[in-house]
């Protein structure tokens, strides 16, 4: 697949944080700055549903790729907040973005806390 064809594929939209540690004396505070905006990406779900369930829990088994252009350099951690379909939904980077040809993909996971 040629490169032009594969950011057709790209219809999300994407803003990465990235995390930094503030130390001020004996206190350690992270801090997620932007560290890219608005880049164009795929959001792919592999695996959606509920692992298991009993009367009073239930386990979210979600697995979820995201695919970017090679560009932004992904870590692990970084607070990746998706634009899909009209919805907004924080997730955080499982690795580091492996890169093809044509892009980049990395696993990520739903993040509760704000950047």
């Amino acid at each position: 697949m040629e490169l032009k064809q594969a950011k057709l594929l790209f219809n999300d939209k994407c803003d990465v944080y990235r995390c930094t540690e503030e130390k001020s004396g004996a206190v350690t505070k992270n801090t997620y700055s932007l560290k890219y905006d608005s880049v164009n990406c795929k959001l792919s779900f592999l695996k959606s549903g509920f692992d298991s369930e009993t009367n009073t829990i239930s386990t979210k088994n979600q697995s979820v790729r995201l695919f970017l252009e090679n560009e932004p350099q992904i870590e692990s951690g970084d607070v990746i907040i998706v634009y899909h379909m009209g919805t907004t939904v924080k997730y955080k980077a499982a690795s580091e973005g492996k890169h093809y040809i044509t892009h980049q993909e990395t696993e990520i996971d739903i993040f509760d806390e704000n950047p």
